[in-house]
């Protein structure tokens, strides 16, 4: 078994650091390919606390987030913009419209959109969450130019960007488009 299973085991359902343990148990589950599994721990995990934090804690979200991610892994994707959705009212409300918590919330939705041939609202996501992070994180940023590069990907399926060999060209691209530099 699992240190947090035997913890769980152990000290029973009164045991305060259940939900931590739960969302560890789940994200191991997930890095062993057991999705089927992880979503029943986050699910378990995000029920506890939205009992003991209520439903709009800024905390749910993460777990929201998570729940989401398993049900875009699994093809269940009105599960996933559901928990997209939900999570991003929630930082909306917690953290603001401008705020890394609402670009990893457009970030989900851009590429859940994307993984359903949604294409037009997936650019547009896309284009949200790239702008938030910008202004944020700045242009060298992890996060920024990991959606630069999505975004340069979703692009060119949809045939509308050059064929660009660097994040580089394709950010250079991104930020001289007139319909793109408008949003």
């Amino acid at each position: 078994k699992r240190v947090g299973e035997l913890k769980i085991e152990l000290a029973g359902s009164e045991y305060s650091g259940i939900e931590r343990d739960l969302n560890r148990l789940a994200r191991l589950s997930a890095l062993e390919g057991n999705f089927v599994e992880a979503m029943l721990l986050y699910k378990k995990s995000l029920a506890r606390d939205e009992r003991r934090l209520g439903s709009e804690h800024p905390a749910l979200a993460i777990y929201l987030n998570n729940v989401g991610s398993i049900s875009l892994r699994c093809g269940e994707f009105a599960g996933a913009e559901d928990c997209f959705r939900r999570a991003m009212k929630i930082d909306i409300n917690s953290a603001g419209a401008d705020s890394l918590e609402v670009a990893r919330d457009l970030h989900n939705l851009a590429t859940l959109y994307h993984k359903q041939n949604r294409k037009d609202e997936a650019l547009e996501m896309y284009k949200q969450a790239l702008a938030i992070d910008r202004a944020i994180l700045g242009e060298q940023a992890f996060d920024v130019k990991e959606i630069e590069g999505e975004l340069q990907s979703h692009l060119a399926g949809l045939g509308a960007a050059p064929k660009a060999n660097s994040l580089n060209s394709a950010k250079d691209w991104l930020v001289t488009d007139p319909e793109f530099a408008a949003n």
